[in-house]
């Protein structure tokens, strides 16, 4: 069982560090994945950090937050860079940040009707209703996200209230 486990802990690296760093880190590794690498760019890297958190969160002649120490900052920016997809070759990085953000958010439900999503649909059959004209029906089914099972279901009459 143990071997099961996921024993890499890059994920509590960044619940470790300040918010602040990682917030500018994000910030600035979006700019930086378009630009090519050379020797010491995470030196660069931990100075432009330094300069934006002064910046953003600094007070006039005063240092509020401090970059952490060059060998954890490097282990925080390779946490950063791949939680973001930027690592790899200067195309790849540059392909990877320009993507559009994605339309939705994964939706995490652990409880049975913690959600339910509804959703109606016409359907392509004709019938005669009750006061005797032809019309369509209108299918609306109910899905619990947590167990994908079926609620319930009805139908009736499209535009209706």
């Amino acid at each position: 069982m143990w071997g099961l486990v996921k024993k890499r802990r890059s994920s509590a690296r960044l619940v470790r560090a300040d918010p602040r760093v990682v917030e500018a880190l994000r910030a600035l590794l979006a700019v930086e994945a378009s630009r090519s690498r050379s020797r010491g760019w995470k030196k660069r890297m931990r100075q432009e950090v330094q300069w934006w958190l002064d910046d953003h969160h600094g007070e006039p002649g005063q240092r509020t937050v401090e970059v952490p120490p060059q060998s954890t900052f490097n282990r925080l920016l390779d946490t950063v860079e791949a939680s973001l997809g930027l690592q790899g070759r200067v195309a790849q990085r540059r392909a990877r940040a320009a993507r559009p953000a994605p339309p939705f958010t994964p939706t995490l439900a652990l409880r049975p009707g913690e959600i339910v999503m509804l959703d109606s649909s016409p359907l392509d059959v004709l019938v005669v209703l009750d006061d005797g004209v032809l019309g369509r029906l209108e299918l609306t089914i109910a899905v619990d996200v947590a167990v994908r099972g079926l609620w319930g279901g009805s139908y009736g009459r499209r535009g209706a209230s």
